[in-house]
């Protein structure tokens, strides 16, 4: 693999255009060779005329793109019950009960009323015996994900 030193992509490396729609139809490509011209960087790609080359900030890795359209989910508009009924339902509540909230009082709701604390949650919070309140969106983003996470297709 060739490097240089400005560009974010190497020789090889699987790209996709980000101005092209995602997953449907969008082709990857293989960088086969880089280029600077007046200050920006260009990528020469496989199989598309050698003469021209593409301003490398509209492209991505293939394999970081692939990552996020595996993990994701198409949600109905509308909340199913099995979305607001299980773990967002309980974040409400314990918004309701509480007037401050950090990762040790949320540990307790968890223990008194819900069970297990899902993975999820663990990946958001780092400290669950800290009483540092979370910040201002953290419970709007863990309501998403426990509404993200309990949607049954």
């Amino acid at each position: 693999m060739k490097y240089y030193r400005h560009h974010k992509f190497k020789v090889g490396d699987e790209v996709i255009c980000t101005l092209e729609p995602y997953p449907n139809g969008t082709a990857k490509h293989k960088v086969v060779g880089l280029d600077t011209y007046k200050g920006n960087n260009y990528i020469k790609l496989q199989g598309l005329p050698q003469s021209h080359s593409f301003d490398e900030s509209i492209f991505k890795l293939y394999s970081e793109l692939d990552f996020v359209y595996q993990k994701s989910k198409i949600l109905p508009e509308t909340p199913t019950e099995d979305m607001w009924g299980g773990t967002s339902r309980q974040l409400v509540k314990y918004m309701q009960m509480k007037d401050r909230y950090c990762p040790a009082s949320l540990k307790k709701h968890f223990d008194r009323f819900i069970g297990d604390i899902p993975e999820w949650l663990n990946e958001e919070v780092q400290d669950w015996t800290s009483e540092h309140a979370f910040a201002t969106a953290d419970l709007g983003v863990f309501i998403y994900k426990a509404m993200y996470h309990e949607y049954k297709e």
